[in-house]
């Protein structure tokens, strides 16, 4: 369950910031990573706005991942993987693995991060996430994408 932690306007575009309930804030914490939903007219305002492949996060502008320095690999997502994110209406813009090192040079804890993308008629939506990939995370996600469909028909 998530619950809203701020919503910010910049411009024509809409950002909201959601976090797990009862999560701590903790920015280390992997299990606590905020969902972000950019909405805006304007599609190229909105990726903008997210900024992915951006220079100062490994992943985009709005998903501060902790400790990129001890991130070991950060690849695609296999298409049996993505396939699991696939999401009637939306596109899955990007999907990525992102596996943490341990100290003694393992691979220790590992996210995924995706961005899915629609246009809903009047304005464009990208909903960007980081979760463990369990199927109870991928579930939620898509509980998260209906419910914006279903706001979004009005």
């Amino acid at each position: 369950m998530l619950e809203l932690v701020s919503c910010v306007s910049k411009g024509a575009i809409a950002v909201l910031k959601l976090s797990p309930l009862h999560q701590s804030t903790y920015e280390g914490d992997l299990d606590g990573l905020p969902t972000f939903i950019v909405r805006g007219k304007d599609l190229a305002e909105v990726t903008k706005t997210v900024g992915m492949s951006s220079l100062s996060s490994p992943y985009n502008l709005l998903v501060k991942l902790p400790n990129a320095e001890a991130i070991m690999h950060f690849d695609g997502l296999p298409e049996s993987a993505s396939t699991k994110l696939a999401m009637s209406g939306w596109v899955l813009t990007d999907a990525r693995d992102v596996v943490y090192g341990r100290q003694d040079g393992g691979e220790g804890p590992g996210i995924v991060c995706s961005t899915h993308e629609k246009a809903t008629g009047y304005e464009y939506v990208v909903v960007t996430q980081c979760n463990a990939f369990y199927e109870e995370d991928i579930a939620r996600l898509k509980e998260l994408l209906v419910l914006i469909d279903a706001h979004s028909v009005r």
